[in-house]
């Protein structure tokens, strides 16, 4: 058997350990944070989309929830699906990032140690821009991207509501007029 193989298997194995003792509040943590309208433009709130290896074509589903910390950092909570064979394994980890303004978009670094069976040190480097979180990520064993747009349904209904609530209505005259903002929201 290979290296390559048995690192595969043993992060398999590890995977399947970490998933069966893990208790998460992920989810309802997710379902909770879904219920909130988010601006658009924000970095805040509830992601959903894939990610994908550029080292060995894996890709699977993946959810964050991103929520603000002091001085410029956020604590990102990533929610990944990896299915192999016949099984579908998922896991956590929360990553740290600091995050600054380029021009219209919001760019964040971290890293974080997933530890010795997923790979170590994993680094990432993305944008947050119109409704986009791109993120590319690099370890020792793997690297590539994640790619999430805002979550679909009613919260999302909630969140177009909100950003046009903010942007003020003219009057004939040119003046800005009062619009009310959605108290819900």
């Amino acid at each position: 058997m290979s290296i390559s193989r048995r690192l595969s298997f043993l992060v398999f194995a590890a995977l399947v350990v970490v998933s069966a003792v893990s208790c998460s509040t992920f989810e309802r943590d997710w379902t909770a944070r879904r219920r909130v309208a988010t601006a658009p433009d924000s970095f805040v709130g509830c992601w959903e989309g894939t990610w994908t290896s550029a080292h060995n074509g894996h890709t699977g589903g993946l959810r964050a929830i991103v929520t603000p910390l002091a001085g410029g950092r956020f604590d990102v909570r990533y929610h990944a699906t990896y299915d192999i064979l016949v099984a579908s394994l998922s896991f956590e980890y929360g990553l740290p990032v600091v995050v600054v303004r380029d021009g219209d978009a919001l760019r964040f670094q971290g890293s974080a140690d997933l530890g010795w069976y997923a790979g170590g040190e994993y680094s990432y480097d993305g944008t947050c821009r119109r409704g986009v979180l791109r993120s590319e990520y690099r370890a020792a064993i793997d690297h590539g991207v994640f790619e999430l747009r805002r979550p679909v349904g009613p919260a999302a209904a909630r969140s177009v509501a909100l950003s046009q609530s903010r942007v003020p209505r003219r009057q004939a005259d040119g003046r800005a007029a009062a619009r009310e903002t959605d108290s819900g929201a």
